[in-house]
């Protein structure tokens, strides 16, 4: 099953509620599968369905908050099969190494961090040992969420799983997946402490809050080294039309219209397209992409009305 065709499908065909960026998004997805079978001047990745489904199932293995299992939305699975799927044809890499997703509060942005960090650690092959996974955010409590979320759900998988659960060491500061020496941490965006950091996965957690790029540059400068980096920014948006968030939004915006080409660079935006959909429900889903779940909408739209009157 590939879910990265059934979700943009659905976003083109209507069935899904979605703004104009995850269209432009979903339209990329079909472009890019289109030049990745061509004949002449062959394009230099393929999608890896079967990957992209093992790093979905794999996931799902780690419980909900509650202790339940894991159900993955649509959407998630379509993020998970993007960044896992596409590969280098030559050297079997992972195809993206910058990553930028948005969305409103609430959608499971943590999990999505959380779960990045366990397919890197656990999934991922290349470098064959001493990966490096870092959890950043502008404060030390920030960046401790989505790690402990990661080793909260990784615990819950080593108990079911004894292979899983002999190859991983799981402390307060770091989980270390033994057979490979690589391990997960998480660091404030002191640049003190990140500069010289040399990480194979960087996320970079609620960036709209940053006043400058200088965590960017530092944290880009350190895979230098790594070939099958990835560095991610995954935020909500903010107000300040000066700061490295807005900076990045515009060219990343950019890159959706074809005006600017980065093949290797991940864009999903869930965005409402205009302020008068605040006060249009029916829209909503466009920057809350759980409403999709009528379960979670059963709670969440409640909390979004509240929000606006």
């Amino acid at each position: 099953m590939n879910y990265a065709t059934e979700y943009t499908d659905k976003v083109l065909s209507g069935e899904i509620v979605a703004c104009k960026k995850i269209k432009q998004a979903a339209r990329r997805y079909r472009k890019d599968l289109r030049a990745s079978k061509r004949k002449k001047n062959p394009w230099p990745y393929y999608f890896d369905e079967d990957f992209a489904n093992k790093a979905i199932e794999f996931i799902e293995l780690m419980p909900a908050r509650d202790g339940s299992p894991l159900k993955l939305e649509l959407f998630q699975k379509w993020l998970i099969s993007e960044l896992f799927g596409w590969r280098d044809k030559a050297t079997g890499n992972r195809r993206y190494d910058r990553a930028y997703i948005s969305m409103a509060r609430k959608n499971g942005k943590s999990y999505l961090m959380a779960d990045l960090g366990a397919l890197y650690l656990l999934m991922e092959n290349k470098p064959a040992m001493n990966r490096e996974i870092v959890y950043t955010a502008n404060s030390n409590a920030q960046a401790r969420l989505a790690f402990g979320m990661m080793s909260s759900g990784l615990r819950q998988v080593s108990k079911m799983s004894k292979s899983v659960r002999d190859r991983l060491k799981i402390n307060r500061n770091e989980i270390i997946d033994l057979p490979s020496n690589s391990r997960a941490v998480p660091l404030a965006s002191d640049l003190h402490s990140l500069d010289g950091y040399q990480s194979d996965l960087a996320i970079i957690d609620e960036f709209a809050l940053a006043r400058n790029d200088e965590i960017l540059r530092t944290l880009k400068s350190g895979q230098i080294n790594s070939e099958n980096s990835l560095l991610a920014v995954i935020s909500t948006t903010g107000p300040d039309l000066n700061g490295p968030m807005y900076k990045e939004y515009k060219f990343v915006s950019k890159v959706l219209t074809g005006r600017e080409q980065a093949d290797r660079y991940f864009i999903a935006v869930w965005t409402q397209d205009s302020k008068d959909e605040a006060f249009a429900p029916e829209t909503w889903e466009k920057s809350n992409p759980l409403l999709a779940n009528a379960e979670r909408a059963k709670t969440m739209r409640p909390s979004l009305q509240a929000d606006v009157i």
